[in-house]
């Protein structure tokens, strides 16, 4: 009997350790969590800044957790002050296979008390970075500074856009753009154009005029071309690329292209808030 109850006070000691050390391992395993729905970019200056952030790059101490696109809820399994780098992801070009850490915002460093099983919910706001001018901002409020295109109330902020439309009508069945006067950009720079646009039909070719050498006016088109959506969207444009392929630094003008896709008889799109920066 005696050699029963040793036994019997065994097992519920194991069993005790068994289901302390089960609790302790759950508990370590419930996490903190890091909870974002949408970001913003501050206008730091540079006018009307709408977002068109894809997602955020995210790094708590030397833990690398990478792209997680909005909206997200990061599970994260530390304790404590933390500190927290966070780079906003955007679509180069409105592509959905591309994507950058883009150049033009600044990272956002966090300190964040981690408690497992709370969370932190938060909107973002990135600031442009250091160094960042702009070259051109029209919001398309006074007169419109892009050739063949009218004012149109249908906007994305403020009360006008710009109207570009195009039918089999035209000789080429596409309409060409041009702003007002020549920009000076320079090759040693990261240049964007930042945009919103509507367009119900159509293609839109955002391009780079330049003149050449022997005194000719040439068209450089960026890597890719818009296509219809059914709300406003914000475009990342790289003009790096068209810059770098022209390989010099001087006067480019900006250009928009519209031509109805296959099987449409006519295109148009609503163009706002247009912005060119540089770094």
């Amino acid at each position: 009997m005696k050699n029963l109850k040793i036994s019997s006070s065994l097992i519920i000691l194991g069993l005790f350790i068994f289901f302390t050390q089960s609790c302790r391992k759950a508990a370590s395993e419930i996490p903190f969590y890091f909870k974002c729905d949408s970001a913003k970019v501050s206008p730091g200056g540079f006018g009307i800044a709408n977002a068109g952030i894809y997602g955020l790059y995210v790094s708590v101490e030397s833990d690398v957790r990478g792209r997680w696109q909005l909206p997200f809820n990061m599970p994260i399994l530390k304790d404590g002050l933390k500190t927290m780098v966070v780079t906003p992801i955007v679509k180069v070009n409105n592509l959905s296979t591309r994507f950058i850490d883009y150049p033009l915002l600044s990272s956002k460093l966090l300190r964040v008390n981690m408690v497992r099983g709370n969370f932190l919910d938060t909107i973002l706001s990135f600031d442009y970075a250091t160094g960042v001018s702009l070259i051109l901002n029209d919001d398309m409020e006074s007169t419109l500074n892009f050739s063949a295109s009218t004012k149109s109330s249908v906007a994305r902020n403020g009360s006008f856009s710009m109207l570009l439309q195009a039918d089999f009508t035209s000789v080429d069945s596409s309409a060409t753009s041009f702003f007002n006067k020549p920009l000076a950009f320079n090759f040693e720079k990261t240049t964007f154009l930042e945009f919103d646009y509507y367009m119900p039909e159509g293609i839109l070719a955002p391009a780079l005029a330049y003149t050449d050498a022997s005194g000719n006016t040439r068209l450089m088109f960026g890597e890719s071309y818009l296509n219809k959506n059914s709300n406003w969207t914000h475009v990342y444009f790289n003009y790096t690329y068209i810059i770098d392929r022209i390989g010099k630094t001087g006067l480019f003008t900006p250009v928009f292209i519209i031509t109805p896709p296959k099987g449409s008889s006519a295109s148009m799109a609503y163009i706002d808030n247009v912005r060119i920066l540089e770094k």
